[in-house]
């Protein structure tokens, strides 16, 4: 059986006859699971046995047009506890973006919303399960909104004008709070087929405000040349001006200048580097993807600098992005391909972020040297999704406000592996089996943690909307501090309506 029948026969069974392809759809679902744990606080010192009840109702919407697309995931889990002193609580999932032409050929807006739990220090009890009970992780949501106009002058030049609004909210805390607003403009020459290189200018202004923090201010004009010697090669330059607060306390100016290459030798191999020099610091970003009918690859290695706020994963794929970028040879369209991918990884019993890289939040600016391989590969009856990520973020400058991570440590290493095995029994049922290892090192002895987890999955289609996991998971989190082991036995039933 290829893969394309397999990725057909999932997304079948994840949105049932009859569904069309295009127009709005929404398919709600109801998630009921029952845990037992033995560590319900993540304490050795203090184990708490207990059962938790969980009840989601959740939604999955999709629309595609001409004039729109929009991919919307959302649950809210309802925590019950039993056996324990601990008090029912709420926790709300969401991953949303849109995209729509509200003015043909010129003005169109993108949007994007994610909610989910994040860690507030890297050097804290990490792992396990989010319905547990962890005093180092919090609800923490993002919404970024971003108006684009497009168009062109005189029939001479084309222009792009964006501003992107973006908004960070940490749940009963104001620890990664940050309000971020980006303007660019961009001005490059119309060129035709026979010509090969061509100009732009670019102006750019960003402001990050820290609520417990340092914020900082950065703009830059920068004039480039971009040159496509041949159809698979593409080469740029760039130089300019460049203010930023980002390295100290007061505004440093000074010159910024760059460049870049790319080589795109087939439609499925993507090979990018690109360099550039700034008043806070160096960059650099260097990039390969190879995806097969059958499996997909990804490195990378990048150095950056950013502002205060939620620092994430090191930008680690997770499964649900590397099926994305390897099922688009089955399916072009994105908004098709988001169905394909989240029914095949329900069927395969996969989770859609099963990732390692719990970030942490800064006050104030830093600066991430990351490096990065993914590995996906679907086989008739057997899928593997692996990955491993190390990063290495440090200070920059001084860090007035709230003291956190890079307060009282020179730098915040990390280093994970994920390993998923998934295997279909039959067309109804998988075995999966999920891995997880996490390092984190800081300058103290006390800083040093890491997390190894296991996890053991039967799932089965139990009828047409009907899907059941049964699992089992172990976790151990070492830590002069706070080490625990945590054991537990889970039983999921999900409707789809």
């Amino acid at each position: 059986m290829s893969l394309l029948c397999l990725a057909g026969a999932a997304q079948a069974q994840g949105q049932g006859a009859g569904a069309p392809a295009v127009g709005l759809k929404v398919v709600p679902r109801l998630s009921i699971t029952e845990m037992v744990t033995d560590n319900l606080q993540l304490d050795d010192a203090a184990k708490d046995r207990a059962i938790i009840s969980t009840l989601a109702p959740g939604v999955s919407m999709s629309m595609n047009s001409a004039r729109a697309r929009f991919v919307l995931d959302y649950s809210l889990s309802g925590l019950a506890y039993s056996k324990t002193d601990q008090k029912t609580r709420t926790q709300n999932m969401l991953a949303a973006s849109a995209s729509a032409q509200l003015v043909d050929n010129w003005l169109s807006m993108d949007a994007r919303a994610q909610v989910g739990q994040q860690a507030l220090s890297a050097f804290g009890a990490v792992g396990g399960n989010n319905s547990l009970v962890n005093q180092n992780q919090a609800e923490t949501a993002q919404v970024n909104l971003t108006p684009i106009m497009k168009g062109q002058l005189f029939g001479l030049v084309r222009y792009d004008l964006r501003s992107s609004l973006t908004e960070t909210r940490t749940k009963n805390s104001a620890s990664g709070d940050v309000s971020g607003r980006l303007s660019s403009l961009r001005v490059e020459n119309l060129t035709g087929a026979q010509q090969p290189l061509s100009w732009y200018l670019n102006s750019q202004v960003q402001a990050t405000d820290v609520k417990l923090g340092r914020s900082s201010r950065t703009s830059s004009q920068t004039a480039g040349l971009r040159w496509r010697p041949d159809v698979d090669w593409t080469a740029g330059a760039l130089a300019g001006a460049e203010r930023s607060d980002l390295g100290s306390i007061t505004q440093t100016t000074g010159t910024t200048y760059g460049a870049d290459v790319g080589w795109t030798p087939t439609p499925r191999t993507n090979v990018q580097l690109s360099w550039q020099h700034h008043v806070y610091g160096n960059s650099h970003s260097l990039r390969f993807e190879h995806r097969m009918a059958r499996s997909a690859w990804r490195l990378s290695d990048s150095a950056d600098s950013s502002a205060g706020g939620v620092t994430g994963a090191g930008g680690q794929l997770t499964s649900y992005e590397l099926l994305f970028q390897q099922f688009a040879s089955i399916q072009p369209d994105p908004v098709k391909r988001d169905e394909l991918v989240k029914a095949y990884l329900q069927a395969n019993g996969l989770s859609p972020d099963a990732i390692v890289g719990s970030g942490f939040i800064s006050s104030a600016p830093l600066r991430t040297r990351r490096q990065d391989a993914s590995f996906s590969w679907t086989g008739v009856r057997t899928s593997l999704i692996a990955s491993i990520n190390q990063s290495r973020s440090v200070r920059l400058g001084p860090q007035p406000g709230r003291a956190d991570d890079l307060a009282t440590s020179g730098f915040v290493r990390q280093q994970g592996v994920a390993l998923s095995l998934s295997h279909r029994l039959t067309l109804e049922s998988s075995l999966s089996l999920t891995t997880n290892y996490l390092r984190t090192r800081g300058d103290l002895a006390s800083q040093s943690t890491h997390l190894k987890a296991i996890a053991a999955n039967w799932n089965a289609r139990l009828g047409r909307q009907l899907s059941g996991q049964l699992g089992l998971r172990h976790a151990q989190f070492y830590s002069l501090i706070k080490p625990y082991r945590e054991n537990a036995l889970s039983v999921t039933l999900v409707q789809q309506f």
